[in-house]
């Protein structure tokens, strides 16, 4: 094989190496490090929820459906995240600080979440 080849086959096998992907289910990912999460929300077009803080976590209310229902079991910061299409329970465990971001193209809502210290 020549130096070529090699670069190739090397760069086509990086691909397939597992990256500890997000929990995903159709419209919601949950993916991160232990002390720090983002839960990213797939929209069909842009829409701003209302937040608010629960005594486990946050509770997400959107104006419109938002997606398919989802289920995810997390690990780590996030616990659980509970998604009906248009509102979302997201359990948290430990104290926490949130940031919020909205995305255009494609339309996505994400919440950053991270562990105080």
């Amino acid at each position: 094989m020549n130096q070529l080849s090699r670069i190739l086959a090397l760069v086509s096998l990086i691909g397939l190496l597992p990256c500890s992907p997000p929990a995903r289910a159709e419209s919601v990912h949950v993916g991160g490090s232990a002390s720090s999460q983002r839960i990213v929300f797939d929209l069909p077009h842009n829409m701003t929820p209302e937040i608010s803080r629960t005594t486990d976590g946050l509770n997400v209310k959107f104006p419109d459906t938002a997606g398919k229902p989802a289920n995810i079991a997390a690990t780590g910061l996030v616990k659980q995240v509970r998604f009906d299409g248009k509102q979302a329970s997201i359990a948290v465990s430990g104290e926490f600080s949130e940031k919020h971001l909205a995305f255009a193209n494609p339309a996505r809502f994400a919440i950053d979440i991270t562990a105080k210290s």
